[in-house]
């Protein structure tokens, strides 16, 4: 599963003067040579993967030529106070990975790095928060899109602080199923297993999404939002599905991203770097006033997946702008000419006076792999 590292938690500590002064005020420390650890993710209880990333933070005022670069060959264990030990295994540049994790909720946990260069990390002790049940998560129509939305609540008033991710599946189709191809210079049907009509496409939530009922009577969150799809998406063409992460938060961790959400939401993105000082419970053992980037929570995973239809939503429509058809005739010339420009054979145009050629149309009309999609249908589809 993609643990924080999606929101882009990539900070920057700079001490910037608060007194009021009529000029721009430049920190003396914006160009030092910033190259902290940045510990990213939620260690999760049960049968679901618990993926940590470790990567460098990088200079503020290089944010324009951002690239990620990652923490490789790094230790990190799991370790509970009654001594258990679990252990992460490094998959791909600097993410860390557990399959499952069997956390006892009446001990309290800490991770431990062990970087390349020999360096020792470790998080604060926390308990294991525990995530009550998803209710429900709905949508509803605007006049310029789609909103989804989550709720929840805690009966025993325990919880009170959210974290929430989600990741997104949709079916789309291509303005034209293609029933030909063209190979070695001749058109030929296309195998039904080749047909590139149907596709479908994922991604995952990289804004950050945190709730609170610590200021209410009761432990509920009602109609938190997560996700806004404009009425021009062709996430909604077909089907779509959302599937919705649920982790429970300490104070303390809710308090970190709500800081880092406030710097974000005024800088305009959480791929930002951020101005403001953020402390986690990352620590240097050896070194105590390094700063060391990010927050690790400790937490059991409750989901909810939904469907929504095309077919449910009377007023919205996907158009597949500039997608039309031309004939293309019948002969070696205009095949070469016409799908060596990127167009695709689609249909035969035979009309009563004989076989003309063949209706085509350009590739991004007819190829849905080419809008970012696999024709591979998920495991989970209906």
């Amino acid at each position: 599963m993609s643990s924080i590292n999606r929101y882009g938690v990539f900070f920057i500590l700079v001490m910037i003067n608060l007194f009021c002064c009529t000029q721009p005020y430049n920190p003396p420390n914006i160009k030092g040579n910033y190259n902290y650890l940045v510990v990213d993710g939620i260690v999760i209880n049960g049968p679901t993967q618990t993926v940590i990333n470790l990567s460098r933070s990088q200079n503020i005022n290089d944010s324009s030529y951002y690239t990620l670069i990652p923490e490789t060959g790094a230790i990190i264990n799991v370790v509970g106070s009654l001594g258990d030990t679990y252990a992460l295994q490094e998959q791909g540049a600097g993410a860390y990975v557990a399959d499952s994790l069997n956390l006892n909720p009446g001990e309290t946990y800490q991770i431990k790095i062990v970087t390349a260069n020999g360096s020792q990390y470790q998080s604060d002790s926390s308990t294991l928060s525990s995530s009550p049940p998803i209710d429900t998560v709905n949508w509803q129509l605007t006049s310029n899109g789609l909103q989804i939305y989550v709720n929840t609540h805690d009966p025993l008033n325990n919880t009170h602080f959210y974290l929430w991710q989600y990741a997104e599946t949709w079916e789309y189709h291509s303005a034209y199923d293609a029933s030909f191809e063209y190979v070695n210079q001749l058109v030929v049907p296309r195998d039904s297993a080749q047909r590139v009509y149907k596709c479908w496409q994922s991604d995952q939530s990289t804004n950050l999404i945190i709730g609170s009922s610590a200021k209410l009577q009761q432990d509920i969150i009602y109609e938190q939002p997560l996700v806004f799809i404009p009425s021009s998406s062709e996430k909604l063409g077909v089907e779509y599905s959302i599937l919705v992460k649920q982790f429970a938060l300490t104070e303390k961790a809710y308090n970190f991203w709500q800081t880092l959400q406030k710097n974000t939401e005024q800088l305009g993105s959480l791929f930002d770097a951020q101005p403001s000082q953020l402390t986690g419970n990352v620590h240097n053992l050896s070194n105590p006033n390094e700063p060391v980037l990010g927050f690790v929570s400790f937490s059991s995973l409750q989901q909810q997946r939904i469907f929504i239809y095309n077919s449910e939503l009377s007023t919205w429509g996907y158009n597949h702008l500039a997608c039309e058809e031309i004939v293309v005739v019948n002969n070696p010339d205009s095949f070469a000419f016409y799908y060596g420009a990127g167009y695709i054979p689609v249909s035969e145009d035979y009309p009563p006076s004989g076989f003309v050629g063949y209706y085509s149309a350009l590739s991004s009309c007819v190829d849905c792999t080419l809008h970012g999609g696999t024709t591979l249908k998920p495991s989970f589809w209906p």
